[in-house]
């Protein structure tokens, strides 16, 4: 059994299971195929520094479906019936005065 730093056992099921990757790789070629030209990639820092790139922006990582497929249009709210005094049922309230208990 792992523990924690703090010597409490680790919950089952935390971390990367066992045999799972966590980077997939592909090749230069599918990636052109499947991005249009002027697409951003995200690629981690260490990558980048170790093949001397300059000039990336820092930033949150987008997953790359997302920034491939074009935003879809919002969808309009339907509108509300404003309601009128037949569909308003009144409020019912009892009045209870503590000084007679």
């Amino acid at each position: 059994m792992k523990l924690n730093k703090d010597g409490t056992p680790r919950k089952k099921g935390s971390g990367r299971t066992k045999g799972s990757t966590s980077f997939v790789t592909y090749t230069l070629k599918q990636l052109i195929d499947q991005l249009p030209e002027g697409t951003k990639v995200v690629a981690s820092r260490k990558w980048s520094e170790a093949l001397q790139l300059e000039g990336g922006e820092s930033h949150s990582v987008t997953p790359i479906k997302a920034a491939v497929q074009p935003k879809a249009e919002p969808k309009p709210e339907p509108k509300a019936e404003k309601p009128t005094e037949e569909t308003v049922a009144p409020i019912q309230a009892t009045t209870i005065d503590f000084n007679d208990l």
